[in-house]
């Protein structure tokens, strides 16, 4: 009963409190390096992840980057490892990542991972 109070978060980003793979740490390294005196969050995780999809779609598109050369560049991105994080684009299938990371917050307030 004791195990069972508390609550379980589904997040579709990696921990960006553990370093577990290289998409974290240069996560991390990005952050420090702009000396934010924000803590780190799993929304601005999401947010690093996006900007890498959008920069790797844009560079795949070369010089002049259009509407139609950013679908087709992310349609072409099957998959695109970002370093322990892929995602992979299809025709049929925009959904980009099937990653989930469970948290668990106890009925004390503690997070476990």
């Amino acid at each position: 009963e004791e195990q069972m109070a508390g609550v379980i978060i589904a997040q579709v980003a990696p921990s960006p409190y553990q370093i577990k793979g290289r998409l974290t740490k240069e996560f991390v390294d990005a952050v420090r390096a702009q000396k934010l005196e924000v803590p780190l969050s799993f929304a601005m995780m999401e947010g690093y992840v996006t900007g890498r999809v959008i920069v790797e779609a844009v560079r795949r598109q070369g010089a002049k980057p259009t509407r139609e050369g950013m679908v087709n560049a992310l349609h072409s991105m099957a998959p695109y490892d970002m370093g322990g994080y892929s995602v992979a684009f299809k025709l049929t299938q925009h959904t980009g990542s099937r990653y989930v990371e469970l948290s668990i917050v106890s009925g004390l307030g503690k997070i476990r991972q």
